[in-house]
């Protein structure tokens, strides 16, 4: 073990260091001053006579001595390169004692003398034996991201490296092997009393694997055949330095030798090594997109293709997982892969995954790639980097450009998410200068609209966690209810420039304050399709109003921008872009939903499976008007090959993509971008797995042979034709008439249940519908209510008579004569009339639990009084020792004994001995959660009496707004 300082480190594969004295072969640091004193006082002297000691010719890797300004010494060194200027030439040169470049006029380089060179370079350059940097990539198929080894060290190893060796008090390195110029080692550092192996901690953190090359093994093994010198018999000691000797003194020695012997002290290190990759196989497939029409741009990167290699190298990951305990102690000791050191290399990943995925603009958009070149300012990065923001995403990459700049802008993607918007809103609010012309007087400069009480305040608090590292906003949450009196007394506090509220509640505050709107600039509607189709009167208002305060002295030179983010694309969002937007900027993640948007013509064919050839046959236009590209996908290679032969045989020029021609696209992808003339339809068949890799965007048809398994592969389908999407804006504008994309979907009894999705669709992109879609649909709406009748009753349908999520609610939404009668609680059935009740438990403003009482006899006190006798006696306390769902069981609460029924028995945490359960108290209608132990075993007849319970409904009542919950209020 040699004890080293540091001198220079570039990555963990390529730093020197300086060797402290006290080994038989290590030089003193004595030595080096002396030798440095002697080349001073050498060339200091005979420097004057420039001739004597300039050499002759430089070359590139010629050894010389240099004068460093610096230091203010003489120093060895080696040439790198040359760098010629008009009257002079400059030459850059490496101190072989201190590892540090500089740049001398070749007039000033002099000759090493032999006797400066009796001792090896003070600078040894090392390398971190056996340990590989690693990154993370995209299975875009799997859509995971996986660890793989690469060539290049991560910006952030190199700094975890560099912080490691900063704060050590001590560093040593074991020798393992040495190449031509540097050495491979075990580094170990000492921080705060405590050794640690650099190797092991690189890879524990995952910045680093282990890996043994092969061909370093190899020789290693050559050369040790060839000397009889090894680490367990040494004849003779050599001299770890000697390979950095000056080259013009160093005899010929082999280039590679190996000093590893065992991996460690006593412990196997884990290697890996990866495949050797195809040259001609590429990751990221880069794409040929052919010119759009004006007024949309398409984004987009190619698929990741699957490689059998790429297969085999996983494998042998897996296999060396399994094998070698020194990747599971690895693991023990960093179970989560991705550390909080290694955000950004998550962040990249991630971006890297949403860079795969399609979008559609209306204007060209360059996304933001990472956190660091977003558009928000500083203190907020650092709030998002604090709170471990992984991002931006797909849509926010996109977004947040458009935003930032002012843009009106229209966001559709799945994600509800506010922080879309949010962030460039509070970014853009930090430049005071843009407000300074609106009226002096108190409002909102940005107002919020969101789509009920609930949202509002998820809004909200989004605001106030990242609004407080900005300069002062004041936001406030306004949501108001019909009581006159209250509304009149609201006063917007001074200062206050964001608004967060309800459509309802803001034009309530409206009435009373008319010049609410002298100061707004960004209005942003929050699940705009869902306010338009809820609450489209009262949106409709608040625009008009917007756009009459626009007109106010002092508001021209301000900014003026609307922002409009929801997951679907709605009609009315046209009609918002057309008369309230100016030149918005449209950004669409969601493909299905782009179609809406580009006016793609929605077919749908029912026939028979065995009839689909037939109706495809019918389908395609043989003789169209203008030149047709028509895209048929199909399921599989021989379903491929059946439709490619059907088609072919009706005189139609057809293409098809299977997997023999593999990756080789050449000649389909030259035959379809022909050009074509009016009255040809070229027709190309292949399944989903190419529908990227061909990159095409031009398609006029898209005919569904086959059903597509997903949305998201029916919006990739969709996509093909994303060239000929119309946009209303430019249509507007030119006042002509674009041609219609054609999306045809043949719907057969085996896609029976995706009837009523497809439905949906139909009806939003405002198609033509089938009578025999209705009713399909409506036969599959009944089975699927009948497949429900196990499940409890709706709780929005009990409530409020409706249930606005009918179509993902998991209840049943149909009155079962059977299972909804009212439960017998007593012996005495309950007559009609007035009862009397005890509440026990409010659930909201019309729901409670409670019991009835029976004013004759009181049932259930006799029966608590007797369960309580009977759990006094120790003896009769016996805890349960399996505890099983839906079962009842007695539970202790002070003094008290509650009757309580498992609903959920959750899984036993590491640091618990006890299970946590879910539970019911069957006697008064409220839930808790308690851990196992404590539930008591009831005897059978006090199990004999009903659940007391009875939930109670105040009908003929319901929130305002259309809400469906109660404000807490």
């Amino acid at each position: 073990m040699l004890e080293v300082f540091i001198l220079k480190i570039e990555n963990p594969n390529c730093f020197w260091v300086g060797i402290k004295g006290g080994g038989t072969f290590i030089i003193d640091e004595m030595e080096y001053k002396k030798l440095q004193s002697e080349m001073n006082q050498f060339y200091n002297k005979t420097y004057r006579y420039a001739d004597e000691v300039k050499p002759p010719t430089l070359e590139e890797g010629q050894v010389c001595v240099v004068y460093c300004q610096e230091l203010k010494s003489w120093c060895r060194a080696v040439v790198k390169s040359f760098k010629s200027h008009k009257d002079y030439c400059i030459t850059e040169c490496f101190l072989v004692d201190y590892a540090q470049i500089v740049h001398v006029k070749t007039d000033r380089i002099c000759v090493a003398l032999e006797s400066f060179m009796r001792l090896p370079y003070r600078a040894k350059k090392f390398q971190l034996y056996c340990t590989k940097p690693v990154t993370l990539r995209v299975n875009y198929y799997t859509n995971k991201v996986e660890t793989v080894p690469v060539d290049r060290w991560d910006i952030a190893a190199i700094q975890y490296f560099q912080d490691l060796l900063h704060v050590t008090t001590q560093v040593e390195a074991k020798l393992c092997a040495f190449k031509e110029d540097s050495f491979d080692v075990y580094l170990y550092v000492t921080i705060k009393g405590e050794k640690v192996c650099v190797n092991d901690d690189l890879v524990a953190k995952n910045y680093a694997c282990y890996e043994i090359n092969s061909k370093t093994n190899s020789t290693v093994e050559n050369q040790n055949e060839k000397t009889s010198l090894s680490i367990e018999s040494a004849s003779e000691e050599i001299n770890p330095a000697y390979v950095l000797w000056p080259k013009l003194l160093q005899a010929k020695k082999p280039k590679v030798f190996d000093m590893s012997g065992d991996l460690s002290d006593g412990c196997q290190r884990t290697s890996y090594k990866p495949s050797q990759e195809n040259d001609s196989y590429n990751r990221d497939v880069i794409l040929t997109i052919p010119p759009l029409m004006q007024g949309v741009t398409v984004s987009v990167q190619g698929d990741l293709p699957t490689d059998q290699k790429t297969t085999e190298m996983q494998q042998m990951e897996k296999d060396l997982s399994e094998k070698n305990p020194g990747v599971k102690l690895l693991q023990f000791l960093n179970p989560d892969p991705l550390k909080a050191a290694d955000q950004q290399d998550e962040r990249e990943a991630l971006l890297s995954v949403c860079q795969l995925c399609p979008v559609v603009l209306s204007n060209k958009i360059e996304p933001c790639s990472s956190l660091e070149m977003a558009p928000l300012f500083l203190a907020l990065k650092k709030e998002l980097l604090k709170n471990q923001f992984q991002g931006p995403n797909h849509t926010q990459s996109y977004s947040w450009p458009a935003i930032a700049r002012g843009y009106d802008s229209v966001i559709i993607s799945p994600e509800k998410d506010p922080l879309v918007y949010l962030l460039p809103i509070i970014t853009f609010l930090q430049s005071r200068s843009c407000y300074i012309s609106l009226p002096a007087r108190n409002g909102p400069v940005a107002l919020i609209l969101c789509p009920g009480q609930k949202k509002a305040e998820w809004v909200f608090q989004f605001l106030e966690n990242y609004s407080y590292c900005s300069r002062s906003l004041h936001p406030v949450l306004l949501l108001l209810g019909k009581n006159k009196e209250e509304i009149k007394s609201v006063r917007i506090p001074r200062g206050c420039e964001i608004i967060v509220t309800t459509p309802h509640s803001l034009l309530r505050l409206l009435e009373y304050q008319c010049l609410l709107f002298l100061r707004l600039c960004h209005l942003v509607l929050d699940e705009a399709d869902v306010l338009f189709s809820e609450d489209s009167d009262q949106i409709f208002k608040i625009l008009e109003c917007y756009k009459t305060n626009l007109s106010v002295e002092g508001k021209e030179s301000a900014p003026q921008q609307i922002v409009a983010v929801g997951t679907h694309w709605n009609k009315n969002i046209d009609y918002l872009m057309e008369e309230f937007m100016n030149d918005p900027y449209v950004v669409i993640t969601s493909l299905q939903e782009a179609a809406i948007y580009g006016k793609v013509q929605q077919v749908v064919q029912l026939c028979l499976e065995c009839n689909r050839m037939s109706a495809l046959l019918q389908i395609l236009d043989f003789t169209p008007m203008d030149a047709q590209k028509t895209l048929i996908f199909t399921r599989s290679v021989e379903e491929m090959e059946v439709v490619h032969k059907a088609v072919e045989s009706s005189s139609i020029f057809c293409l098809k993509m299977n997997s023999e021609i593999g990756f080789d696209f050449s000649n389909v992808v030259d035959q379809w971008n022909k050009q074509f003339n009016s009255g040809t339809n070229v027709v190309l068949v292949l399944t989903d797995d190419y529908t990227t890799a061909l990159g095409i965007t031009d398609a006029t048809c898209v005919i569904h042979f086959s059903f597509p398994a997903s949305p998201r592969i029916f919006g990739a389908r969709l996509y093909n034709m994303s060239a000929n999407f119309q946009n209303s804006i430019k249509k507007v504008l030119s006042g002509k008439e674009q041609p219609k994309a054609k999306s045809i979907l043949l719907l057969t009894e085996h896609n029976a249940c995706q009837a009523v999705g497809v439905l949906n669709y139909l009806k939003r992109a405002e198609a033509t519908i089938p009578p025999e879609l209705f009713d399909l649909t409506s036969g599959v709406l009944e089975a699927r209510e009948e497949s429900k009748s196990e499940r409890p009753l709706c709780h929005h349908l009990k409530k409020h008579g409706f249930c606005k999520n009918k179509k993902c609610c998991p209840d049943r939404h149909r009155i079962s004569l059977e299972t909804d009668l009212p439960g017998k609680v007593s012996d005495v059935a309950v007559s009609t009339g007035n009862v009397t009740i005890l509440p026990l438990f409010i659930v909201d403003a019309t729901t409670y639990f409670g019991r009835i009482v029976d004013k004759e006899k009181d049932v259930y006190t006799a029966f608590a009084e007797e369960m309580n006798l009977y759990y006094k006696t120790a003896s009769n306390c016996i805890s349960a020792e399996t505890v099983e769902k839906l079962t009842v069981y007695a539970l202790q609460e002070e003094n008290t004994f509650h009757r309580v029924q498992v609903l959920e028995v959750m899984p036993k945490e590491k640091s618990c001995m006890f299970h946590n359960v879910h539970i019911r108290y069957i006697d008064e209608g409220r839930t808790g959660q308690v851990q196992s132990y404590r539930l008591l075993l009831l005897p059978e007849p006090f199990q004999l009496l009903p659940p007391q319970a009875v939930e109670f409904i105040i009908c003929r009542v319901r929130p305002i707004d259309n809400e469906v919950e109660w404000n807490p209020k």
